[in-house]
């Protein structure tokens, strides 16, 4: 007992220090390594910037800034080489945002640069221009300064910004995109305000609206429907004729019977029948000549009726006209009846 009672502390002890030497082995290496990259950005930029060309040490600068945001001598080249190339707005967000960022630092490198840095702001205020952005209309607006993005809180308020050309964008979902073009000039103010427009309805290309089809006039049934009538009309006439004829036929038939029983046989008749027996042989011609003729009739009739209808409701029917004629001419040898028909 008295052996693990004197262990358990050194074990202890040998935990820490290990753990102690595992954060210092590791914290360190991961700054040193980002200090490390971000020096070589520093020198890249300041290469650049000593032999003229700020604008691309402003790049290697803001590199060397976010590999290691302790090093605040990049925030300050930034600045200076934007107050070179014109920028106040520009340079007075960065001059503060390195204030800012001494403040907050420990390092006793840094000591003076807030007052540098608030010097120089207050210094760059007469040479920025203002622009304060007002919008109508729009039901989603997004502005654009320039390419960059506005902040929708940002509208109506009085926004610092370099002096030179700005293009306003005003793009909504809803809208033509509205664009104004300015001449920003230093120490000066200028109100924007953007309309939105309605955009105008696209018609779906895609959509094809079909042709209007005016249908022909309509002049009354065609010549085939009115044929067709026709010819059933004189298909009823040859059945009346018919029904008649068979009438008279059978009444001839049965005087004969009354008054000569024997007529079949060759027996002899009265005289007197001879009127009687001529009557119902016209009567049989005729039977047959209205049977024949109202058959065709009602026949040619149906056809052209039909022919009518199909080609009156063809999507382009053709003129056409057509004509039935129907000649009857009875005879004791049993009738003859022709049928004419023209389309």
């Amino acid at each position: 007992m008295a052996v693990r009672s004197m262990l358990h502390p050194f074990g202890r002890r040998v935990a820490r220090a290990v753990s102690v030497a595992v954060l210092l082995l590791t914290f360190p290496q991961a700054a040193h390594a980002g200090e490390t990259e971000s020096k070589t950005f520093f020198a890249r930029g300041r290469e650049l910037r000593l032999g003229g060309n700020c604008k691309d040490a402003i790049d290697e600068f803001r590199k060397a800034l976010d590999a290691y945001p302790e090093g605040l001598g990049s925030l300050r080249n930034i600045a200076e080489c934007e107050e070179e190339l014109k920028r106040p707005a520009s340079a007075r967000r960065s001059w503060w945002a390195l204030r800012v960022a001494v403040l907050e630092s420990q390092s006793d490198k840094y000591l003076g640069w807030d007052k540098d840095a608030e010097e120089a702001f207050a210094r760059l205020a007469p040479s920025v221009a203002t622009v304060t952005i007002r919008v109508k209309n729009a039901v989603d607006p997004r502005v654009v300064l320039n390419g960059r993005p506005l902040t929708p809180s940002l509208l109506g308020t009085a926004l610092e910004q370099d002096v030179g050309e700005l293009l306003v964008v005003l793009e909504d979902g809803g809208a033509v995109p509205t664009t104004k073009k300015l001449t920003l000039e230093a120490g000066q103010k200028y109100e924007v305000e953007l309309v939105a427009n309605p955009r105008p309805i696209d018609k779906d290309p895609k959509k094809i609206t079909p042709p209007v089809v005016t249908p022909p006039p309509n002049d009354g049934p065609s010549p085939l429907v009115i044929s067709g009538g026709v010819a059933l009309g004189l298909a009823g006439l040859a059945a009346g004729g018919l029904i008649g004829s068979v009438v008279i036929r059978e009444d001839a038939l049965g005087e004969v019977e009354d008054q000569c029983p024997n007529y079949e046989s060759g027996a002899a008749c009265p005289g007197t029948l001879r009127e009687t027996a001529d009557r119902g042989e016209t009567a049989a011609t005729l039977v047959n000549a209205f049977a024949i003729g109202g058959g065709i009739a009602a026949a040619a009739g149906v056809g052209l009726l039909v022919a009518g209808l199909v080609t009156g409701s063809s999507p382009n029917p053709s003129p056409a006209t057509g004509q039935v004629q129907v000649t009857a001419a009875p005879s004791p040898e049993g009738g003859f009846i022709g049928v004419t028909m023209s389309f």
